[in-house]
């Protein structure tokens, strides 16, 4: 039996495609969330290893480095310097941009290596797991951040929610994922590679278990208990063709509001109780 959608618990659902080991995208006929169903089987804490980090280390050190100084720059516009939780902190440079500003910083994260290598190499302090499986035993974080996360989990909603509970009265929550809804992208890519861009493709190096439009990211943290405060467009490409279509998509962003990005942004505060 399909599980429930995770956002409205909706049961009615369409197929989108299906890939070659029977895993479907689906899209639920209720709020329209994409993701996939069954979850393929994947093992993060040893897929997460440090021949998937090597790009990021080596050759888009620098690139990745002035990405993660902009972002913890553009926090400080919604929050003050205090305490920060990074969620899924992957190879912990925003921690490090974060931390030489003056933030206390925390992150966490299901790859053992990256786990190791952080603890030994910088001295940061890393939870390792999922959010929903840890307890950091202290709340009341200025910020919590989850860039690119939470496409990655299998229970969004709730991590959201345990997100929420984690930050303190006045707490700010920043997230970034994938655009689901990247017209330019979906144009783009079956001229260039003469094949459909998939939701989903077996063995691929980014497993990602649901795909958010602007209108399901902001109803899943909404639901979660937050209240919006900024939608935009999160500035992430490296290559210099996703930096093309980054500019383009924010020159229509500009003039018309739409948001065909290849990456959302929301700001988020709590909701009164």
């Amino acid at each position: 039996m399909s599980a429930a959608c995770n956002l409205c618990g909706g049961t009615d659902r369409r197929a989108l495609e299906t890939a070659a080991d029977g895993v479907r995208a689906v899209q639920c006929a209720r709020c329209r969330l994409i993701f996939l169903d069954p979850f393929p089987k994947f093992d993060s804490a040893v897929h997460y290893d440090a021949d998937y980090y090597r790009p990021w280390l080596a050759e888009q050190a620098r690139q990745r480095a002035a990405l993660w100084r902009k972002r913890a720059h553009f926090l400080e516009s919604f929050a003050r310097i205090g305490r920060l939780l990074d969620v899924g902190c992957g190879d912990g440079s925003f921690l490090l941009a974060a931390r030489e500003r003056g933030w206390r910083v925390v992150g966490t994260e299901v790859s053992r290596w990256a786990v190791r290598m952080l603890r030994d190499t910088h001295g940061l302090t890393i939870l390792e797991g999922e959010l929903l499986q840890i307890d950091p035993q202290e709340t009341g974080f200025d910020v919590v951040t989850m860039w690119h996360v939470l496409e990655h989990m299998d229970r969004p909603l709730q991590s959201l929610t345990r997100a929420r509970e984690l930050l303190s009265e006045n707490g700010t929550l920043i997230v970034a994922v994938p655009n689901a809804g990247f017209t330019l992208l979906r144009v783009a890519y079956p001229l260039a590679r003469l094949r459909w861009l998939r939701y989903y493709t077996p063995g691929e190096r980014e497993l990602h278990l649901y795909h958010f439009t602007p209108d399901t990211l902001r109803r899943m943290v909404e639901t979660a208990g937050f209240r919006v405060v900024f939608e935009g467009i999160d500035e992430s490409a490296l290559r210099p063709v996703n930096i093309l279509l980054e500019k383009a998509a924010k020159a229509v962003y500009t003039l018309t509001g739409r948001r065909w990005s290849e990456a959302l942004l929301v700001v988020a505060a709590k909701a009164s109780a």
